[in-house]
């Protein structure tokens, strides 16, 4: 089941302090400036629809070209070919599908002419006259029309037999039958100088047509232990033995010395092929479309107000299906930090719900979205973007009705209370300069001078001494509405006056 999702949070529903404010929006999404919002991604990738970006979701688990890679057939180009190059492409023709594929593009056979041929050399794992030990075969498959009789891959071909004088079959076989894989090995194993007419084995399920399943196979020469994988889930077993048995005569495999063991891939298979691979030895754990770990894309740091906001919404555009999901995280600061550094508990990540978000001011906050994979490690979440709306921290508007009055070796300043409700208190600036307040005078304190919001100012005034006589001072005031006192208003208009010996005027 698919649930399309644009998860929204209420964070926020606040009224007096925010009568200067309005609200903004801030978002990043796949189509648009996305790049800006992503620092780093592990194991995610961008997911297209055609030409068109959609989301991100988790990076297929590709194997690659490793040291244990006999053969690897990606099919992203129209002429395939061994990206480990050890064997030749003598014949290939099918089509080339971006919409059905598990990475990149896939091999689309749907014609008679449709198939894949390749040859070995004497540096190849399967060669004439010679025993073979462990290997394993695996791929992804996609069948169209659900036919009980394909032939998904051939090892191997005909031979003479001298002691029977008749043209045998000598190959290993995988089919489609009555809807299950079937594997043979005709002719393969022999035990002084028998041959086993045939050893099969079939899957205990059915491959579903119109879906990708992951088919594979393992030979363990050491135990003559057969298995059959289907998307990831043992399927078979069968034991290469005299007697059938764990404890019997191990069998050995190997093709006459007259067999060419050409390799034939889709002769007669209408659907898609992807990430075809044969690998020395047993390997049977890569079946997962995903890795079981998941991905993670980690967001630059970013910058949302220089004052911070107070944060209303966040609102997540995702897609989720078959119990996969994304885990979204996140950190904050008043400072600038690093995308990759750590300073502890202050910016320690929290898991997005856990805390409330209302009383913070942000300025700086940055994201980690985890990518959890579905059920079976087959489906992928889908990242798409995320919002988040805003009230901007706006300051104060600068206070009103500023008067100040001389007096001897003072100076006493009066102005009007701000109307924002939000307002935390006032800073008085002075100077012996015109709007340069770096004054030092004052027994209240260097410029600039903190008042409370409860102060008397606007009647009696606020009253600075210790100013000298017969100098001329500037005074400014401000108004501030957040405890670091940093979100302050513009300056009011500027007054001044000159402190006097034995000034007598009493009123403003």
């Amino acid at each position: 089941m698919k649930k399309k999702i644009l998860t929204t949070f209420a964070i926020l529903a606040l009224s007096g302090m925010f009568l200067n404010s309005e609200d903004k929006t801030v978002k990043w999404n796949v189509s648009d400036n996305i790049a800006d919002f992503i620092y780093r991604q592990k194991n995610v990738e961008k997911i297209y629809y055609g030409d068109k970006p959609v989301g991100y979701g988790l990076s297929k688990n590709i194997y690659g070209v490793k040291s244990d890679v006999e053969l690897y057939l990606s099919f992203d180009e129209n002429k395939t070919k061994d990206e480990t190059g050890r064997y030749s492409v003598s014949y290939s023709q099918f089509f080339i599908s971006d919409k059905k594929s598990i990475n990149r593009n896939s091999g689309y056979f749907v014609n008679s002419s449709h198939r894949v041929e390749l040859s070995g050399s004497e540096k190849t794992y399967f060669q004439p006259g010679i025993n073979l030990s462990s290997f394993s075969i695996s791929f992804w498959m996609f069948p169209v029309t659900g036919s009980y009789n394909e032939s998904l891959l051939k090892i191997g071909g005909q031979y003479y037999n001298k002691k029977k004088e008749n043209i045998e079959e000598q190959s290993i076989v995988c089919e489609i039958v009555d809807g299950k894989i079937s594997w043979n090995f005709n002719n393969l194993f022999y035990f002084g100088e028998d041959y086993v007419e045939k050893i099969e084995l079939i899957s205990s399920v059915r491959a579903v047509p119109e879906r990708w399943t992951h088919a594979s196979m393992t030979f363990d020469a050491f135990t003559g232990i057969i298995r059959l994988y289907i998307d990831g889930i043992e399927s078979g077993i069968v034991v290469a033995t005299v007697d059938g048995t764990l404890n019997g005569s191990v069998y050995n495999m190997k093709y006459h010395s007259k067999n060419r063991c050409l390799i034939k891939i889709a002769n007669s298979f209408t659907g898609a092929l992807d990430e075809f691979y044969i690998f020395r030895g047993v390997n049977d754990n890569i079946a997962d479309k995903y890795n079981i770990n998941g991905g993670e894309i980690l967001s630059n740091v970013i910058l949302l107000d220089r004052r911070g906001v107070y944060i209303k919404n966040i609102a997540f555009d995702q897609l989720t299906n078959n119990k996969s999901d994304l885990i979204y995280f996140y950190r904050y600061s008043d400072e600038p930090f690093h995308p990759e550094s750590d300073y502890g508990e202050k910016i320690a990540w929290k898991k997005f719900g856990d805390e409330k978000l209302e009383s913070n001011l942000l300025k700086y906050i940055q994201w980690k979205i985890k990518f959890l994979p579905g059920a079976d490690n087959e489906y992928s979440p889908n990242f798409r973007g995320l919002s988040i709306s805003y009230k901007e921290n706006i300051p104060p508007s600068k206070p009103l009705g500023v008067m100040v009055l001389p007096k001897d070796g003072m100076a006493k300043i009066k102005w009007l209370k701000n109307s924002e409700n939000d307002v935390k208190g006032y800073k008085i600036y002075y100077g012996t300069k015109s709007f340069n307040y770096f004054g030092k005078d004052s027994e209240l304190g260097d410029s600039p001078i903190v008042v409370s919001k409860d102060a008397d100012f606007d009647k009696e005034g606020i009253e600075i001494k210790g100013l000298k006589n017969n100098i001329i001072y500037y005074f400014s005031v401000t108004a501030f509405d957040d405890d670091e006192k940093r979100n302050e208003s513009d300056f009011s208009e500027e007054v001044a006056c000159r402190p006097i010996e034995n000034w007598v005027r009493n009123d403003y």
